[in-house]
């Protein structure tokens, strides 16, 4: 095999292939390769670990076809910092050289019989058109709140249904509605496989994708290459978690509006004498007022307090328990300034806080603490 490739070609297709290899740490031996195939039709490069793969293909000259197998830490690393315009691979027995204008590097090969075949997207089966940009957009509104315990399967995805992306790690809910509605039905896209996924799709810069479902797997091709993930059999509980943000949203009568801005630069903060393992932090609302606070395992606490309004029901203050990591991360994914946050007439700390703008809501689930009062107050 021997074939010359433009530079800034070899390396998209490399950086690309990287996001299958960099997400399993535990992969067998043979899957930390990438096979390099060339033909008439150019090059491909193919990375997997047989649960996401990635087939990137770029046109080369080509003098000389064949295919081999090689480390695709080891590449990437060497390709990462090559110079000039052009690089050219030649394979000769059981190595494979690796040229540039300033020098070369040899790698060990092997045969590509071992590696396992990868189905590429079919463009004669159905497939969706979809705006690259939107769609990642959207994943990020949610991202935050997708379980990574992955003894809890059936919460360890995102699910999508046309317009509205739902995720949740048992303790918080977040459901976001696209303003573009999406010709998607029943999509579940694991949570491993979200962060490459995003990878990938943000190599590009092409405005629209092809999404192609099939009884296995997804595929995500941009231009030349194709991200497929394979798909997972959890039923994820998504009606069940449309009525959790649905009641919390109609149930909780009592309003508390304050500034986005202004309750993350406080929880900012005051986290940094929360605890640890429980990250609680105390949200206390009375007098026109938030207070925040937290106090770690040594008894070191920090308090701060901003505007704000509480309207509604017959409580005149809300005192609740939160992680701040959730809260902030909700925070973090609205746009709007003015965020209003609903809580239950019975004065409790143990109900769910609703909150929420025009297209993503969310339900917080209150923590138990074990915070010193007397030092609080």
């Amino acid at each position: 095999m021997k074939f010359t490739i433009d530079i800034a070609k070899a390396k998209t297709a490399l950086e690309a292939s990287s996001a299958v290899l960099s997400a399993n740490a535990q992969i067998q031996e043979i899957l930390k390769n990438y096979m390099i195939q060339a033909d008439s039709n150019g090059v491909l490069i193919l990375g997997t670990d047989l649960e996401l793969a990635l087939i990137a293909r770029q046109s080369a000259k080509i003098e000389e076809p064949g295919s081999c197998l090689v480390s695709g830490k080891k590449l990437s690393d060497i390709i990462r910092y090559a110079s000039g315009e052009t690089l050219t691979f030649e394979t000769s027995a059981d190595k494979i050289t690796v040229s540039s204008s300033t020098g070369k590097a040899v790698l060990l090969s092997r045969s590509t019989e071992e590696f396992p075949n990868v189905e590429d997207f079919d463009e004669t089966q159905p497939y969706v058109s979809l705006n690259r940009a939107q769609f990642i957009a959207a994943l990020h509104r949610v991202l935050f709140a997708v379980c990574e315990d992955e003894t809890r399967r059936m919460l360890n995805a995102v699910s999508i249904n046309n317009d509205r992306y739902i995720a949740t790690d048992g303790k918080m809910v977040s459901v976001f509605l696209s303003p573009v509605k999406l010709p998607l039905e029943n999509i579940i896209i694991p949570q491993r496989s979200i962060a490459p996924l995003i990878r990938v799709l943000s190599k590009f810069d092409t405005e629209e994708f092809k999404f192609q479902d099939t009884k296995t797997f997804m595929y995500f091709k941009l231009g030349d290459t194709v991200f497929s993930v394979r798909k997972v059999t959890i039923k994820f509980p998504e009606e069940k978690l449309l009525k959790l943000v649905s009641s919390a949203k109609e149930n909780n009568a009592v309003k508390a509006k304050f500034n986005r801005s202004a309750l993350i630069g406080a929880i900012e903060r005051v986290r940094l004498n929360s605890n640890e393992e429980s990250h609680a932090i105390y949200l206390g609302i009375e007098n026109g007022k938030t207070v925040i606070k937290a106090q770690d395992e040594f008894g070191n606490y920090s308090i701060e307090s901003i505007p704000s309004s509480l309207e509604g029901g017959s409580l005149s203050k809300v005192e609740i328990f939160f992680n701040w990591l959730n809260l902030l991360h909700v925070l973090k994914a609205m746009n709007s300034e003015s965020i209003d946050a609903r809580f239950a007439a019975e004065k409790t700390s143990k109900s769910s806080m609703f909150i929420g703008e025009s297209n993503l809501e969310a339900v917080l689930l209150p923590i138990e603490t074990s915070f010193n009062q007397a030092d609080l107050n």
